[in-house]
């Protein structure tokens, strides 16, 4: 069960249905991804995750963290910074 799905798609205020259609499933497929244990594809939690411009990680509940976090330049660390990370 994928409470985020159903938390997201009502703060935006959109139906089941119009959540299918804009993940090219159906009404019903969002209502078992909301209220039965049914994973989507990988495919539709990318157009859900882009929809509602949060990391799938949040959607199917592996964190609370809505916003994506990506590494816009790589950190700039000593060798010794380095070697401590990978130890």
């Amino acid at each position: 069960m994928l409470d985020n799905i159903k938390l997201l798609r009502n703060e935006r205020k959109i139906s089941q249905e119009k959540l299918g259609e804009i993940c090219g499933v159906s009404q019903q497929s969002i209502y078992k991804y909301e209220s039965l244990d049914v994973e989507p594809e990988l495919t539709t939690l990318k157009k859900m995750a882009d929809y509602f411009e949060v990391s799938i990680d949040f959607l199917v509940g592996h964190t609370d963290v809505r916003n994506v976090v990506e590494l816009v330049a790589p950190p700039e660390l000593t060798n010794e910074e380095w070697r401590l990370i990978r130890n």
